[in-house]
């Protein structure tokens, strides 16, 4: 005993149990198949196998949460329904980063997961490509905790964009201020990029830098202060204005 250092199982039981609450997960019991696994309940009810090591790291100050295969797999099938495709499954050649989708016309083909999530897709099958497609441009606001934001952008479905892709916590007020029919991507994109590079040369001040709002909307900038909205609306008129011969546009009912 002099030269052993025996562990007690209930301390160490105790430890991976409130490392995991600090998650909000349960650990339900050790995996009997291996002794460096546990069974997991995680947030969304789903039950997963997870090595204690990697909770006790999650848990950990600056960790992270942890991710259940299940949600993911159905948030990618849910943005593929978003833009006419179907989610099939893995690829053949099990690549991370692809998955295989049925588009409409029945074709089917691997895409990158990222390609989807934005709905830039071309189909190699009836040659329909994403920058032909409809789209919008947007304004959102974002109110994050003591600091109310804009996001200007382009989506083909501008509230999955706000509501599922940006990544804002539950419990953040947001909501859709308005959006303008572009007839395809490409102009979507065209028309954002002028108002970017505007907005940056003539009123950099109103843009947020990314270690202000870090982490808590899932984009590397193009997000503003609540007093750009004047200079982003006038923007977007003169844009409405060009393509729908009218000064204003569309207003969607935002999402609380």
């Amino acid at each position: 005993m002099i030269e052993h250092n025996p562990h007690c199982h209930h301390c160490i039981q105790d430890r991976r149990t409130a490392a995991a609450a600090k998650l909000n997960t349960v650990l339900l019991r050790p995996d009997p198949a291996s002794k460096k696994h546990g069974i997991f309940r995680l947030p969304c009810g789903h039950v997963v196998q997870r090595k204690f090591i990697r909770v006790e790291k999650a848990a950990m100050p600056g960790g992270h949460a942890l991710g259940c295969d299940t949600c993911r797999e159905q948030s990618y099938a849910n943005a593929a329904t978003d833009i006419g495709w179907t989610l099939v499954g893995r690829t053949q050649d099990a690549h991370q980063g692809y998955r295989s989708y049925k588009h409409d016309c029945g074709h089917r083909q691997d895409i990158a997961i990222a390609n989807v999530a934005v709905g830039q897709c071309n189909c190699a099958g009836c040659g329909q490509i994403w920058s032909s497609k409809p789209s919008f441009l947007y304004l959102f606001e974002i109110n994050l905790p003591n600091l109310p934001v804009l996001k200007f952008g382009y989506s083909s479905n501008p509230s999955r964009r706000l509501n599922n892709q940006l990544g804002i916590a539950k419990g953040v007020q947001k909501q859709i201020l308005r959006v303008i029919p572009m007839p395809s991507g490409k102009l979507a994109v065209k028309e954002e990029t002028v108002v970017h590079k505007f907005v940056a040369e003539r009123h950099h001040d109103l843009a947020v830098p990314k270690q202000v709002f870090g982490d808590q909307i899932n984009t590397s900038g193009e997000i503003y202060y609540s007093k750009a909205e004047a200079i982003l609306n006038q923007q977007m008129n003169d844009i409405a204005a060009r393509y729908t011969g009218q000064a204003g546009s569309l207003k969607q009912e935002g999402t609380k």
